[in-house]
């Protein structure tokens, strides 16, 4: 009987065990990936409703954040590429402008001999 209770014991101890040590595993995983960049990985078990979702959810969250700062930076790098356009644009024509004037300059000094 002993040996019995023992065994269940056991089989229990490693079935909760595993119920808590594999969704750990997992969300260490899914942070890893984060981490380095992989920001289209799944961030697992973010529907339990315990300790572990509430863990997972925030990965979730820190995944949500690190879209967010990679969205922001193509559009902070977008916004100079515009910016840099438009200064180059304008350097463009104030030189086409400054030729314009100076061919003015050059018929009136003609028409002017």
């Amino acid at each position: 009987m002993l040996i019995i209770l023992g065994s269940i014991c056991l089989v229990l101890s490693i079935f909760i065990v595993r119920s808590i040590v594999m969704p750990l595993r997992n969300i260490r995983e899914s942070m890893v990936s984060i981490a380095e960049g992989d920001l289209e990985s799944e961030v697992p078990h973010v529907s339990y409703k315990h300790e572990i979702g509430a863990m997972a959810n925030a990965v979730e969250h820190f995944k949500a954040s690190g879209l967010e700062n990679k969205r922001m930076e193509a559009e902070a790098e977008e916004n100079r590429k515009k910016q840099e356009a438009d200064v180059e644009a304008r350097r463009i024509a104030k030189i086409e402008q400054e030729n314009e004037q100076k061919q003015q300059q050059e018929i009136l000094e003609k028409r002017a001999r």
